[in-house]
Formats: structure tokens, sequence, C-alpha cells
């Protein structure tokens, strides 16, 4: 008995050493700084329990089955850990086997074999539900229990989802669940800014940027498949030469050390695929700090959604989620791109939400021209301004880092570049050679703007008023803009120029204040916005009714003629009269 008593203490010194280390495991929802989102909810499951105490580091005595316990000895089928019965010795022994410098992944492969996970004791619940179960009048049972996040249907072999954290009690779950899982996150990079949501024109290339975090647990994998799946609404036109996958630190992916391949989806979709069977293979000594960084571009073109709903881009990332699983992934055929599609290659969980979405929006003119409830058909007008089809590009190169800055690569002579340190036999080979030299560049992304059309960057378009008395210009971003007005129907005069400028601030387009200071915009008091959309009502104006010469006295010279002629009419029949009368 006294055999069995200090065997329980080893063991549970073990148990201990476990209840600490297993909550690096992966935890779905984890924000990256190890809060975690309220939608996650956890089901315990109690193993053994036992006596707490503190002697020489936490220690739990008499220990028993707990209501999860499972215990089926070789040759047998069914479980025989009855809830309050003495652990077995052998159970014991294995558990004091595994010593402190066993895996995470090792020990949750024999601590599993020991947990029942048909009925929780506590299911669904969040975290502060959990706390509330600590802070109560009893607290929880001391013992020992598994943790883990909801979303596997308590099969503990299913690749769906795997992360596991254990933990030891006194009276309060010691659950303090780390980052873990991979998160993801996607912009629209302009310049030097980089947004969520944007406003662009017809005819822009938008630069995207996806950035992918890896788990703290990355040394327990032997592989690891990382793939993001992108869809694009219609339209963005994806231009599969841009793309780039640069591990932050450590270089930039070769064309043949990854995959990317796209086909059309639902609704007029693009369905981007951009991964790597294995990122262990592809990138030397790839730690858990890295990032995942990926680049590429695509044309917002006239399929474009306009207005108020926004031309969408939205990005998950699929990932390895169980170290235990040892597969060899695919390996990184210099000769064969990996293709992650492969139904034969591991998959894992996915990470997908807000993080990794991006929204752009597109604006538009409409200009209706009448006068007298008539329509100005055929009235032109030109519109001029900064938005109008601006295209950029981004363009990846290698800079000298700034005063205070700290640079990843060497610059060599062959104009190349290389994270690898000099050495003697070696330094010849880099620019610029200086004993103790460091690294002082980095990868760059810069913003290339196509500057052509009217007025340096103002472009401008133009168009006529319709049948119907109207015009629409649709593609436009924000910027300054002026409509002038060409040419008017005869006999009506030629408008006066609007100037407005067209701000946007999270989704919603509008009119821009003139800045502190400065001069408002003439006449921008004619634009209206409604739904994203801008507005201008025009009331032609008559053209003036000019005197001309000559014209008045000719008339007058007709009616007195005319006047002349009838009083000599009226004369000779009052003559005629007069001479009856004297007869």
């Amino acid at each position: 008995m006294r055999k069995f008593k200090r065997l329980a203490s080893l063991a549970l010194a073990a148990v201990m050493t476990l209840g600490m280390c297993a909550p690096a495991f992966a935890v779905e929802g984890d924000q990256g700084d190890g809060t975690q989102t309220p939608e996650e909810k956890y089901d315990v499951f109690q193993i053994f329990t036992g006596t707490y105490a503190n002697m020489d580091g936490d220690t739990l005595g008499d220990i028993k089955w707990g209501s999860n316990g499972k215990y089926i000895p070789e040759g047998e089928t069914e479980n025989q850990a009855v809830a309050g019965q003495s652990v077995p010795t052998d159970v014991l022994n294995e558990l004091v086997a595994l010593g402190e410098s066993s895996s995470d992944k090792a020990r949750l492969d024999v601590i599993t074999k020991y947990v029942d996970f048909t009925i929780p004791v506590q299911a669904n619940k969040t975290l502060d539900e959990l706390k509330d179960i600590d802070e109560g009048a009893n607290g929880w049972a001391n013992g020992y229990y598994l943790v883990r996040p909801v979303g596997s249907d308590n099969n503990v072999e299913s690749n769906e989802y795997v992360p596991y954290v254990v933990t030891v009690v006194d009276n309060k779950l010691n659950l303090n669940p780390k980052k873990g899982v991979p998160t993801v996150d996607k912009t629209v990079v302009k310049g030097t800014e980089e947004e969520k949501k944007g406003a662009a024109s017809i005819g822009d290339m938008l630069n995207f940027k996806i950035v992918g975090t890896l788990p703290d647990n990355l040394a327990d994998y032997k592989s690891y498949y990382y793939t993001f799946t992108d869809i694009m609404s219609k339209g963005l036109e994806f231009d599969k030469e841009t793309v780039k996958i640069t591990i932050e630190g450590k270089g930039i992916l070769k064309e043949n050390q990854f995959y990317v391949g796209s086909e059309k989806g639902a609704n007029d979709t693009t369905v981007i695929t951009i991964g790597v069977n294995d990122l262990k293979a592809a990138v030397e000594n790839l730690s858990a700090s890295d990032k995942v960084v990926v680049t590429y571009s695509a044309e917002l073109t006239d399929k474009a959604y306009v207005g108020k709903d926004p031309n969408t881009n939205e990005v998950k990332l699929t990932y390895s989620n169980d170290p235990r699983k040892n597969g060899e992934g695919k390996p990184n055929d210099p000769d064969n791109k990996p293709d992650p599609t492969d139904p034969e290659d591991p998959k894992g969980e996915t990470v997908t939400g807000e993080k990794g979405k991006t929204e752009t929006y597109v604006t538009g003119l409409t200009v209706t021209d009448f006068a007298d409830g008539k329509p100005m058909t055929d009235a032109a007008f030109t519109l001029t301004g900064d938005g109008i089809n601006s295209k950029l590009t981004v363009t990846t190169s290698f800079v000298e880092v700034g005063e205070g800055e700290t640079g990843v690569y060497y610059k060599l002579t062959d104009d190349t570049y290389t994270t690898e340190a000099p050495t003697e036999e070696t330094k010849d080979q880099y620019a610029d050679y200086e004993e103790g030299m460091k690294p002082g560049y980095k990868v760059g992304l810069f913003e290339v703007s196509e500057a052509t059309g009217v007025d340096g960057n103002k472009k401008s378009v133009k168009a006529t008023i319709d049948a119907n008395g109207s015009l629409t210009i649709t593609g436009l971003s924000t910027g300054q803009y002026t409509l002038h007005q060409d040419s008017a129907p005869a006999g009506y005069n030629v408008h006066h120029d609007i100037v407005f400028t067209v701000g946007f601030n999270n989704g919603n387009f509008d009119k821009a204040e003139a800045p502190e200071g400065g001069k408002a915009n003439d006449h921008d008091d004619e634009v209206k916005v409604a739904d994203n959309w801008f507005y201008v009502h025009i009331n032609q104006g008559r053209g003036a009714l000019l005197p001309e010469t000559g014209g008045v006295g000719t008339m007058m010279m007709y009616i007195g003629g005319m006047l002349l002629i009838a009083m000599a009419g009226a004369t000779i029949i009052l003559k005629g009269k007069k001479a009856e009368d004297a007869e």
C-alpha cells in the first residue's frame, strides 16, 4: 500500500507537469494575444479525483477514477474504470514513465487512452461560465481534468478538431489557454497604408496582402500543411503572375515551392488557392513566430459592384491541426509544384471571418438636365478628376534600412540578397563588406502609379444627356472632380462648372469638406449624395431675346401705311354717301 501511495505521488507529479504543458495546444478562436472569442466554448472531462496538497510541488493523493475515466486492459473490450475506485498501478506507472522530457504530443497520446469522451462533466461552456463554477460554493472537485474546445463531436480521433488542454485543480479550474491557432488577416495595400474597407476606380489594380501566423506548437509537427483559399467577387480579375509568398525574416519562396490555382465559383466569383503542402519542408528552420505573407494583384473591372454593395475578397486559411498525425505530407518537388488541392494530402482546421475580408467600394455620378420639363438631349459634359481609372501596381524590392531599423538581408556583389552572414571564406561575395557587418536590407512593397491623361494624374471622361434627360458616369473613386458643360442645345446657355470632392469613410462615400482654412468647392452645393452615389440636377437656362436693328421702324411703317389706306377708304365712302343724300 505504501508503494502504491508513492507511485500515486510520482504519477501526479507527472500529471501536474502535463497540466502546465498541454495548454500550449491550439485553441480555436484565439485572437493572437491570448484572448478568446465570445463564441468559444469547452467540454470538460474528469479523469481522476483525489486529495490535493502542496508538498514540494502540487500533489494529488488517493487517486481514483473520475466520471470520465476509461480503463480497458489488454484482451478486454469493456471499460473497467469505475468512478470512485482506485486507479490501477500500471496506469500510474505509465504516467510516471512519461517524465518531464516528453513532448505534449506524446503525453496526450497516453492521457487520451484513459478518457471516456461520451458525456463530459461540463459541456459547451465558455471560459467565463467555467470561472463561475470556480467561484461557487464548492468549486470544482479536486482531481485531474481534460478540457478541450467544442468542435469534434466528442470524437478523439476526428480530424475536424483535435486540440486539447489538460489541467489540475485546487477546487479551481487551472485553465489558461495560450495562443496556438494560426490566424489570418487581409488588407489592400495603397502606398504605405493598408485598409480593410476602401474606395477604388474601375480599372484600378488592387494590391492585396494576406498575413498568416503559425501555432505555438509548430515544433510538434513533422510536416505542416498551409493553404489559403481566396474568394473574389465578380468585379475582380486575378493576376496569377503577381503572386509572391514571403516568410518574414526568412526570404521569398521560389515558384516551385508553392501552388497557385484559380477557378470560377458560384455567382461568377473567382476561387483562388495559394498553398504549400509542407511548409516545414519548404522553409529551413521555420519557427512558430514566423509569419507567412502573400501578396498579389487583381484588376477592378467593369463587372464590379457600384454604389452600396462592396466588391469583397475573403480568405480562409486551412492548416494542419493535429501533431499526433504523423503523415509525411506531400513533399515539395522542385520539378513539380505542390498541389494542396490533392485529396490525398492532409487537411486541417479552417480559420476565417472578418479579419480575412476586404471590401472595395466604387461610386459614380448621375447628371439630369431639363428646361421647362423638357430633357436637354445631347447636351455634352466632361468630368475631370483624380479618381478616374488611375491604375496602380505594386512591385517587390529590396531596400536599404534606415537609421534605427533592422534588416534581415545582406546584399551580394551580383545584386542578389541572402540571409546568410558572411564568413571568411565567402566575404568576397558580399557588397560593401566590412568586418562584423550586419544585414542592412529589407523587402519593401512599392506603389507605382500610371500618371496619364490630362492635367497630370487627373483624367477625364465625356458623356451626353440621353433622351430621358440624364447621363451616368460609373466607376469613380475618391478625389476632386470638375463637371464642365461642353455644349448646350440651341437656344440654351452653357451651365457653369461644378467642382466637388468625393470622400470615403468606412464604407460610405460623401462630399469631403474643404480643408481647414481652404476655399470651399465652387457650386458643390448642387451635388447631392444618396446610397453611395452622387447626383447633380441642372436647370438649363434659356438664351436671352436680344433687340435687332431696323426691325421696329419697318413694322411701324407697315402699320402706318395700313392706317392711311383704311382712312382713305373711309373718306371715299363718306363722300359717296353725302352725294346720294344731296340728290
